[in-house]
C-alpha cells in the first residue's frame, strides 16, 4: 500500500478540507512546530485505512475538530497494481450518519459499508490494524515497543505482523468445525440408520417375489373368469325360466277367477250401459235448466250496459253524488261573493262621489290662481306704462291707471292650488283602490259561474238540475253590482272605461245562470231512486248466480258418479281385460310364438254419446276384448310350462360344471375363490411397496453414505490440524523462527546505521561488537535506542514483504532528535535504501536537521483557521535548515 493523495476536514487542527500529494515523494519529511498538526496526517491515513486512531481502536470521536460536528478522510492510494480510493466520515452526534466507501475504477469495484470495506482493506495491504501499527506507521510513544518488549509481549506481537495469528485462527477455526460438524455427523448416521443397510438389493428381493406372486395371480384371474362364465350362464338360464314362470303364471291365475268368466264379463257389461242412461237423462236435464240462467242473466247484462251508457251504474252515481255535494257547496259560496261584491261596488260609489268633489276644488282653485296671476302681471305693467302709449299685451293705448300693489293675492292662490293637488291625488288612488277591489269580487263571481257549470256538465242528462228563474238569476245579482255609467256623469275618460269593465259579461264564456238548493235536492230524490234500480238487479243476479252456482254443484257431482260408478269401472274392467292381454302376448313373445289377434281400443267419440248410445259405446269394446282372450289361451300356456322345464336342466348342468372348476384347484366355493386372488394381490401390494420403498432408499441413502463417508475423513483431517496446532506445537516454532529471521535482518541494518558497532543478539540485546558485549534494551542511550528500534521496524517491513504483503509506505513519529550528525546520516542513508524500489518513507520530527538530510520536506504549521501543508522548495528548505530555531521565518 503507497499512499498517494489525502484528503481530510474536520480532523484535530485541520478545521477545513485539506489536501496533501504524496505521488512524488519518496523519502520525505514532514516537519512544524510541536502541536502544528504532523501527527494528525498519521492519523488521517489510519482513520482512513482502518476506521480508528493510531492510540486505540473506538475512541475515533476524539479525531473530530473542535467546533467541527463531522469529520471526513479520503485517501487515494495504490495497492496490487491498482489505484484504490477510500472514504470514511463520522460526527459527534451520528449526523448525518457515519459513511464508509471504497472504490476502484480498474476493477469496476464499488463497497459501501464498514465490514465490507474494512475486510477488503485488510486483504490489500496483508496487515491487520494492530500490525500495520507496527510496520506501517509507528506513531510517537510506540516506536520502541518490539525493543522493549517482554518474550511473552513480543511473540505475540511477531504473531500479529507475520501473520501467525492466523494459526491460532487456523486452530479456532478447527475447534469449532468440531463442535458443529461432529453432532451433524451423528445425525447423519442416525438417518442412515433408518434406512434399509442394502436398499438395491432389498428391492431386487422385492421385485422378484411380486412377479412370482403375479403368476399365480394370473392362474387364479383365468380360474375366476371361467368360473364366472360357467355360473352367469347358469344363473342366466335359472333367471329365463323364472322369467318365463312368472309370465305363465298371471295368465293362467286370471283365467281362474269367477269374475272374469264370459257370462260374468256381459252381466257386468250391461249393468254399465243400464247406469250409463240414467246419468245421461240427468245431464240432459241440467243442461235445460243451465240454458235458462244463462238467457236470464244476458237480459241482466243487457240492462246494466243501457245503465252504463246512461251514467246510472253504480260508478256514475257516485261520481253524480259527488258533483252535487260540490255544486252545493259553490252556490253557498256564490252567496258570500254577491255580498262581497255588493260592499265593493258601495266603497267604488263613495270613491268617485269623493274624487269628482276633490276635482271641482281643484279647479277652482286653478281658476284663483289664474286670476292672480293675471293681476300680478298687470300690476307690473302699470308700472312701466304711461297714459296714451301702447299696451305690449293688448296693443292698445293704457289709461290712466290707479295705484296697485302687484303680488298681492298670487302666493296664497299657489297654496291653495298645491293643497286641491295633494288631496286630489290622494282621491285618485282611494278611486283606484275600490276599482280593483270590485274587478277582484267579479272575478270570483264569475269563477264561481264558470266552476258551477263545469260540475253541472259532468252530471249525466238524467240529473242535471234545472237553473232558477231569472228574479232569482245568480247572474242578475251580479249585474247589481256594476256601477251603471248613466246614473252619475263620468269623472273622466278613465272612469268612464272602468264602467264600461264592469258591465255585465256577455258571449260563450258568460256564466249561465244557476240552480237553486231546492233543484239540486230534487237531483238527489232522483239519484236514490236509480240507486234503488240499481240494488234490485243486483239482487236478482246473486239470487241467478246463486242457481247457476247450485246447478253447477249438481252437474258436478253427477260427473263424480259417472265417473265413479261407470268410467272408473268400465276402465279398470277393460285394464285388466287388456293386462291380461298383454300378460298373454308377453308370454307368446317369450316364447317366440305369432302375436294374439285382439281388437285396438276404439277412439275417444268427437262428441259424448247420450242414452243408448252410452251403453252400446261401453259394450262394443269390452265384449270383443272378452271373446278374443278366451280363444288360444289354453295352448299358448301348455308350450309355456314345457319350455320352464327344459330351461331348468339347463341351469342345473351350468352350475355343476362351475363347481368342478373350483374343485381342480382344491377351492371350496366361489368365496375360497375370491379370497386366494385377495390373498395374492395383498401379497402383490406388499411386495411392490416393499420395493417402492427400496428404490425409494437407494439414492438417499448412496448420498448418506457418500456425506458420512466424506463427513468423517474431514472431521479426521481437522481432528489432526488441530492436535498440530496446539500452542506449545507448531506456534512456537513458527515464532522462534520469524523472530531468527527478523534478528538477522536487524542486525544487519544496525550493523550499517552503527557503521558495524552493534547487532542483535537472539534474545534480542542489543551487541557491542567493539566491546564484545551483550547489552540490555534498557541500557542504551537514545540515539542507540532509537537506532535500535528503527532497524527493528525496517526489519519489519522487509520481512512482511517477504510474507506476501507490499508495504510501499513507512511513517516514522519522532526519534530523529536524538541522533547526532553523523549518525542521523547513517539512518537516513538506510531509509534511503528503502525508497529504492518505490516505496514511500516519512519522516516526522520538529528538529531542523532532518530537512537538511532530507530533499522532500512537507512544511506543517498551525493558523488561526486551523493547520495547513506545503511542500518547501531548496531554498525554503536551506532557509529552515540554517534557522537555528528550526523555523520558517
Amino acid at each position: 500500500m503507497r499512499p498517494l493523495r489525502l484528503r481530510m476536514s474536520g480532523l484535530r487542527s485541520y478545521t477545513h478540507e485539506h489536501r496533501v500529494d504524496f505521488s512524488q515523494a519518496g523519502l520525505m519529511a514532514v516537519v512544524g512546530d510541536t502541536g502544528a498538526g504532523k501527527s494528525s496526517i498519521l492519523e488521517a491515513i489510519c482513520f482512513a485505512l482502518y476506521g480508528s486512531p493510531t492510540w486505540s481502536g473506538r475512541a475515533v470521536k476524539d479525531l473530530i475538530a473542535h467546533g467541527a460536528d463531522t469529520m471526513e478522510v479520503e485517501l487515494e492510494f495504490q495497492a496490487r497494481g491498482d489505484t484504490w480510493t477510500v472514504y470514511r466520515s463520522t460526527s459527534k452526534n451520528n449526523y448525518p450518519p457515519a459513511r464508509c466507501r471504497l472504490t476502484c475504477p480498474a476493477r469496476d469495484l464499488n463497497l459501501d459499508g464498514r465490514k465490507p470495506v474494512d475486510a477488503e482493506i485488510e486483504a490489500l495491504i496483508g496487515l491487520r490494524y494492530e500490525a500495520f501499527l507496527r510496520c506501517v506507521i509507528l506513531p510517537q510513544g510506540r516506536f520502541q515497543e518490539l525493543l522493549r518488549a517482554t518474550p511473552a509481549e513480543r511473540a505475540k506481537l511477531l504473531e500479529g505482523v507475520f501473520g501467525l495469528d492466523l494459526l491460532g485462527r487456523v486452530r479456532d477455526w478447527a475447534d469449532t468445525v468440531l463442535r458443529e460438524r461432529q453432532p451433524q455427523l451423528a445425525t447423519l448416521r442416525e438417518r442412515r440408520a433408518g434406512l434399509l443397510p442394502d436398499p438395491a438389493a432389498e428391492a431386487e428381493r422385492a421385485r422378484a417375489e411380486r412377479d412370482a406372486r403375479q403368476a399365480e395371480e394370473k392362474v387364479l384371474t383365468e380360474l375366476s373368469r371361467r368360473y364366472r362364465e360357467a355360473d352367469r350362464a347358469g344363473r342366466r338360464t335359472a333367471d329365463d325360466a323364472a322369467a318365463l314362470a312368472a309370465r305363465v303364471q298371471p295368465v293362467a291365475d286370471a283365467g281362474q277367477a269367477d269374475e272374469d268368466q264370459p257370462a260374468a264379463l256381459a252381466a257386468r257389461i250391461q249393468d254399465l250401459a243400464a247406469r250409463a242412461e240414467e246419468m245421461a237423462a240427468a245431464a240432459a236435464a241440467l243442461a235445460q235448466r243451465r240454458g235458462q240462467i244463462a238467457r236470464d242473466l244476458a237480459a241482466l247484462d243487457e240492462a246494466e250496459r243501457i245503465r252504463a251508457e246512461a251514467g246510472h251504474d253504480q260508478a256514475g252515481l257516485d261520481r253524480a253524488e259527488h258533483a252535487l255535494d260540490r255544486l252545493v257547496a259553490i252556490i253557498g259560496h256564490m252567496d258570500e261573493n254577491e255580498r262581497a261584491g255588493a260592499a265593493a261596488r258601495d266603497a267604488l260609489t263613495s270613491a268617485r262621489r269623493a274624487h269628482t268633489r276633490a276635482k271641482n276644488k281643484r279647479d277652482q282653485a286653478q281658476d284663483v290662481l289664474d286670476q292672480a296671476r293675471r293681476a300680478d302681471m298687470a300690476a307690473h305693467l302699470r308700472t312701466a306704462l304711461r297714459p296714451g302709449e301702447p299696451c305690449p299685451v293688448c296693443g292698445q293705448d293704457a289709461p290712466e291707471l290707479g295705484a296697485h300693489a302687484p303680488g298681492a293675492d298670487l302666493a296664497a292662490a299657489e297654496r291653495d292650488l298645491a293643497r286641491a293637488d295633494k288631496t286630489l291625488g290622494s282621491k285618485e288612488k282611494a278611486l283606484r283602490k275600490a276599482e280593483k277591489a270590485l274587478d277582484q269580487a267579479l272575478d270570483r263571481v264569475r269563477a264561481g259561474h264558470l266552476e258551477a257549470s263545469a260540475v253541472i256538465a259532468t252530471l249525466p242528462a238524467g240529473l242535471r238540475p234545472e237553473p232558477t228563474a231569472p228574479a232569482e238569476s245568480t247572474l242578475d245579482s251580479e249585474a247589481q253590482l256594476v256601477l251603471d255609467p248613466a246614473s252619475e256623469p263620468a269623472v273622466d275618460p278613465a272612469s268612464e272605461a272602468v264602467a264600461a269593465a264592469h258591465a255585465e259579461p256577455s258571449g260563450p264564456d258568460a256564466p249561465t245562470r244557476l240552480p237553486g238548493v231546492a233543484a239540486v235536492e230534487a237531483v238527489r230524490e232522483r239519484l236514490a231512486g236509480h240507486r234503488a234500480e240499481l240494488d234490485a238487479a243486483r239482487a236478482r243476479r246473486r239470487d241467478f248466480d246463486r242457481d247457476r252456482a247450485d246447478l253447477e254443484q249438481e252437474a258436478r257431482a253427477l260427473a263424480r258418479r259417472r265417473t265413479d260408478e261407470v268410467e272408473l269401472v268400465a276402465e279398470r274392467l277393460r285394464s285388466r281385460l287388456e293386462a291380461r292381454a298383454e300378460a298373454a302376448q308377453a308370454l307368446a313373445d317369450a316364447l317366440g310364438q305369432p302375436p294374439l289377434i285382439l281388437p285396438a281400443r276404439a277412439p275417444a267419440p268427437a262428441h259424448e254419446p247420450a242414452g243408448a248410445d252410452v251403453a252400446a259405446a261401453l259394450t262394443a269394446g269390452l265384449t270383443a276384448l272378452a271373446e278374443a282372450l278366451s280363444a288360444g289361451l289354453g295352448t299358448l300356456l301348455e308350450r309355456a310350462r314345457a319350455r320352464v322345464a327344459e330351461l331348468r336342466g339347463q341351469a342345473a348342468e351350468h352350475d355343476a360344471r362351475a363347481r368342478a372348476l373350483l374343485a381342480e384347484h382344491d377351492l371350496a366355493d366361489a368365496d375360497a375363490l375370491q379370497q386366494a386372488l385377495g390373498r395374492r394381490q395383498a401379497e402383490i401390494d406388499h411386495a411392490e411397496q416393499r420395493r417402492a420403498t427400496a428404490e425409494g432408499q437407494i439414492e438417499p441413502a448412496r448420498a448418506l453414505d457418500h456425506r458420512i463417508e466424506t463427513g468423517a475423513a474431514h472431521l479426521a483431517a481437522v481432528t489432526e490440524l488441530k492436535a498440530l496446532l496446539a500452542p506449545n506445537k507448531l506456534m512456537r516454532y513458527a515464532v522462534q523462527r520469524k523472530q531468527e529471521a527478523l534478528l538477522t535482518v536487524a542486525s544487519r541494518l544496525l550493523g550499517d546505521m552503527s557503521t558495524g558497532r552493534f547487532g542483535f543478539g537472539p534474545d534480542f540485546t542489543v551487541v557491542d561488537r567493539r566491546a564484545g558485549e551483550a547489552r540490555a534494551p534498557e541500557t542504551l542511550s537514545g540515539g542507540e535506542t532509537f537506532l535500535a528500534s528503527l532497524a527493528l521496524a525496517l526489519a519489519l517491513v522487509e520481512l512482511a514483504g517477504r510474507s506476501g504483503g507490499r508495504l510501499d509506505a513507512l511513517f516514522l513519529d519522532e526519534g530523529f532528535g536524538s541522533l547526532d550528525a553523523d549518525t542521523l546520516d547513517l539512518a537516513v542513508e538506510a531509509l534511503v535504501a528503502q525508497t529504492q524500489s518505490g516505496r514511500l518513507v516519512a519522516v516526522i520530527s520538529h528538529i531542523r536537521a532532518v530537512a537538511e538530510s532530507i530533499d522532500d520536506v512537507l512544511y506543517v504549521e498551525a493558523g488561526p483557521s486551523g493547520s495547513s501543508t506545503r511542500w518547501l522548495d531548496p531554498e525554503e528548505r536551506n532557509r529552515l535548515a540554517l534557522d537555528d530555531a528550526g523555523l520558517l521565518l
